[in-house]
């Protein structure tokens, strides 16, 4: 999606043949995957942390199709899943099945799709109506496919609630509203049918289909990937939360916290070590490591579930062009109040107890170095060509510098 700012006409962007969009996308990911692993630290003892913007995955028409039953491709394994998902879920398998990424984790963003549904009338078939969404993000372990079965490597991360940014809406309200869909004809119609309505039209507080993910929870499993149900995994005993935009500030992974330990903590989650995968109770000292995956989002203090020295890593793609920056509270009312800014952000939490109070003190991570994805000037914007915006800013990497994992 083209993103600009509050005057600024929006649409989706992507190339009309699905297959080729979904080529393009892989082939501008795996070029940032390459760059990341030439400027990381091959030190094997560091994890490196792969972690790309929301909406990355979404297509021309605002989503791709999401379908079990229809139009099924079989992969090489025998496996058999919707075609845009397949391609986008296999491309991205192969390019963590590598010897130099075992010590990696990458979320790869977000994939956006729907899944046309058919409605029956007195025995009259309508047409297909694009009426159940899902936004997830791919999470994956890197591994050596000649040693490893990769078997707790892949993961599925949902999206639960719908932003007003997630989808573009025919209205033409430049004055309440800041996004919308650029049309041509003059009643304001979908001229596109293809197109997938506005999902967020139908009140506020508007979930995904988290249903679906339920529904094919165990066809999931067969396909070698766990769902992260709860914003919550352990990998190779780190305790990660995980979050989409909206999620993060409507503090999904801490009310997921705090209802478990209200409940008896009876929550599992996945975790992952040795080849294996186990369900355990979420760790009590919270998580060691977030990732937030974002687009017009930031850290948000409130929503924080880091233990003690936990560091929270933040990619937006609205804001990628922004340095990150930090702000106190202005006023007598708000003086211990921290607001974070920027495309890229990562904050270090700190418990203080002592006699007479208890605090928690927080630290932006300005030790870092930003890249741009391809060097030459030219070349980037046709390597976006179709699928995402030339006009704003250069694609770049942004990397930091090791960091110590509490324990």
């Amino acid at each position: 999606m083209y993103s600009g700012d509050t005057d600024e006409v929006q649409c989706y962007l992507g190339l009309h043949n699905a297959t080729e969009d979904v080529m393009q996308r892989l082939s501008i990911m795996t070029d940032a995957v390459e760059k990341a692993y030439t400027l990381s630290n091959k030190d094997d003892s560091i994890l490196k942390i792969f972690l790309a913007p929301e909406f990355y995955f979404r297509g021309i028409n605002g989503a791709f199709e999401f379908t079990i039953d229809e139009e099924e491709m079989e992969m090489e394994d025998g496996r058999k899943c919707s075609s845009d998902m397949c391609q986008i879920l296999s491309g991205l398998e192969q390019i963590v099945a590598d010897v130099r990424f075992e010590n990696w984790l990458f979320l790869f963003g977000t994939v956006i799709a729907s899944e046309a549904t058919s409605r029956h009338h007195q025995n009259h078939l309508h047409n297909k109506k694009h009426d159940v969404y899902v936004n997830f993000a791919p999470l994956y372990r890197g591994y050596n496919p000649k040693t490893s079965n990769g078997v707790g490597k892949s993961f599925i991360v949902p999206k639960r609630y719908v932003s007003t940014a997630d989808f573009l809406t025919p209205l033409r309200d430049l004055t309440n509203r800041s996004i919308f869909e650029l049309l041509d004809d003059a009643n304001d119609q979908i001229s596109d049918p293809k197109v997938v309505p506005n999902p967020f039209e139908k009140g506020a507080k508007t979930k995904y289909g988290y249903e679906k993910w339920i529904k094919y929870k165990d066809e999931l499993t067969s396909y070698g990937y766990n769902m992260i149900e709860y914003g919550w995994i352990v990998l190779d005993n780190i305790t990660f939360s995980v979050e989409i935009c909206l999620d993060h500030l409507v503090h999904r992974a801490l009310q997921t916290y705090l209802a478990d330990v209200v409940t008896g903590s009876q929550t599992l989650i996945p975790s992952s070590a040795n080849d294996t995968i186990s369900w355990v109770g979420i760790p009590k000292q919270q998580a060691q490591i977030s990732l937030v995956s974002s687009a017009g989002m930031d850290v948000i203090v409130g929503s924080l579930v880091l233990a003690n020295g936990g560091y929270i890593f933040l990619q937006d793609g609205v804001e990628g062009n922004l340095p990150p920056s930090i702000q106190y509270g202005q006023d007598q009312c708000t003086p211990y109040e921290y607001e974070f800014f920027g495309g890229s952000q990562s904050v270090k939490r700190t418990s203080i107890i002592s006699a007479t109070d208890v605090t928690f003190e927080y630290e932006m991570n300005f030790n870092y170095i930003d890249y741009n994805l391809y060097d030459h000037q030219n070349y980037w914007k046709e390597k976006l060509r179709g699928v995402f915006s030339g006009t704003k800013y250069q694609p770049k990497l942004t990397v930091y510098a090791p960091v110590s994992i509490t324990y």
